[in-house]
């Protein structure tokens, strides 16, 4: 979505697999109910009597769900249900439960730093390009989940970053500049000109940077 070329200023890179940082936190559970596990251990570590309400209510679901779910968790054998008096019930997570969470974290983590690895790889190839095309300076518009690696690229070739609010990007892209539209800002793409003020500048959004 910048000044028209007559070749790409940056060709896509990673086109079919790409896909927006902050999802890939939402890769670590998968499963429903490895997810309302996860959940669980956080309540109980910072209240191991809470009841079948806070549980509920940290999962933000209904309190029926909830003992349905802890029924079906406490089948499995991954979390036991002590009957202290009355009907008053203390949730505690078995081994086998605190290893079902361990292997989804060894795996979260694992994707992670692939993907990591190969985003890293798309931006500072971007980030070469600009400074192939002469640009010496990336700003970063806005907030975007891949700052650290586009801070990381610049450093590596050079290049001098910063970053400012989006509503910046209203008053154009400077010259030499490489202007990239953060992914978390609300309002990036109607924020995004259609074309660089300057001649030798360009812009394009977190996306199409690591995509």
């Amino acid at each position: 979505m910048f000044r028209q070329q007559t070749e790409p200023f940056c060709p896509p890179l990673l086109p079919d697999f790409y896909k927006p940082w902050r999802t890939i936190a939402q890769n670590m559970y998968k499963d429903t109910d490895i997810t309302f596990l996860a959940t669980l251990k956080e309540t109980l570590a910072l209240n191991p009597d809470a009841s079948q309400r806070d549980i509920a209510q940290n999962q933000e679901i209904s309190l029926g769900m909830t003992n349905a779910v802890l029924s079906r968790l406490a089948q499995k054998g991954w979390i036991l249900m002590q009957r202290l008096d009355g009907r008053k019930i203390r949730y505690v997570l078995t081994p086998t439960g605190m290893a079902q969470l361990a292997e989804r974290s060894s795996a979260y983590m694992k994707r992670t730093f692939e993907d990591m690895h190969l985003y890293g790889s798309a931006v500072a190839n971007r980030i070469q390009n600009a400074k192939t095309h002469g640009l010496t300076n990336v700003v970063l518009y806005g907030k975007s989940n891949l700052d650290f690696l586009i801070e990381y690229a610049c450093r590596m070739f050079e290049l001098k970053y910063s970053a400012c609010d989006i509503s910046e990007l209203q008053k154009g892209v400077p010259s030499g500049t490489y202007g990239i539209v953060g992914e978390l800002s609300s309002d990036a793409l109607s924020a995004l000109p259609r074309d660089a003020d300057a001649p030798d500048a360009a812009v394009v959004t977190a996306y199409e940077l690591a995509g």
